[in-house]
């Protein structure tokens, strides 16, 4: 019974690990995303034209 239990901690361990490094790569993928097209910028609640939906920004904080 103590070897089925060391193999269920060590599954929940590796399960751990790959998790971190999966959120890892992708905060990398991520930021090299944001090199290329810059920031992600929302709507704009007060918005007269109404645009709906995410725009990239350039780092002067205008669409591109």
């Amino acid at each position: 019974m103590a070897g089925a239990v060391a193999v269920v901690e060590a599954v929940v361990r590796l399960e751990e690990v790959f998790a971190e490094s999966a959120r890892a790569a992708l905060d990398r993928c991520k930021a090299r995303i944001n090199l290329y097209v810059g920031d992600v910028k929302g709507v704009n609640p007060s918005d007269p034209k109404n645009v709906l939906g995410l725009h990239p920004v350039d780092q002067n904080g205008t669409q591109g």
